[in-house]
């Protein structure tokens, strides 16, 4: 019994200083991949590109609307259709109201579907991490993107509201080649 006992504590032992040194490998990978990571204040200063209108002498009627890969026209947010809102968060986060960044149903769901199909077609991102990806990262899926891209979005959403955060998507994210 006593060496049973010894052999269970030795074993204890060991899982757990395995257990330690897998968190502080965790902890130093998340510290190592949002290293010299981008503010969330930083968000308002960054320009969007516009298209350039050139006008009339009455400064009414446009004459040339020249652009290169974007073709963007910043609209205020009061100003968008609702139908627009609702069609867009209905069908890239419906969760978009309830989360603070990061949706782990969505996550889950994705991976659970991505096995089943065993393919990786399917997108467990919010509108918060597209949005942070379109504007500060590449579209490059690695591990530590999306690290930094989970980081930045759970910031995001505590500096602003889902509306502010919509508003930003909605006039940031292409809508096709060059429709923005």
């Amino acid at each position: 019994k006593s060496r049973m006992r010894r052999i269970v504590f030795v074993a204890a032992k060991y899982l757990s200083f395995l257990f330690l040194g897998f968190c502080v490998f965790i902890l130093f990978l998340f510290f190592y991949y949002t290293y010299n990571l981008p503010q969330p204040e930083k968000f308002t200063e960054t320009p969007l590109i516009q298209s350039t209108k050139i006008y009339d002498r009455t400064g009414k009627v446009i004459l040339y609307d020249i652009y290169g890969e974007e073709k963007r026209e910043i609209v205020s947010f009061d100003k968008i259709s609702d139908n627009i809102k609702y069609a867009v968060v209905a069908s890239e986060d419906a969760r978009f109201y309830q989360h603070s960044g990061i949706d782990f149903e969505a996550i889950i769901r994705a991976i659970l579907i991505d096995l089943k199909l065993q393919s990786k077609n399917q997108g467990g991102s919010t509108i918060t991490q597209q949005l942070i990806r379109t504007v500060y990262l590449t579209g490059q899926k690695t591990l530590a993107r999306k690290v930094r891209e989970a980081v930045l979005s759970i910031e995001l959403e505590q500096k602003y509201s889902k509306d502010q955060i919509l508003d930003w998507y909605l006039n940031a994210i292409p809508f096709g080649e060059n429709t923005y």
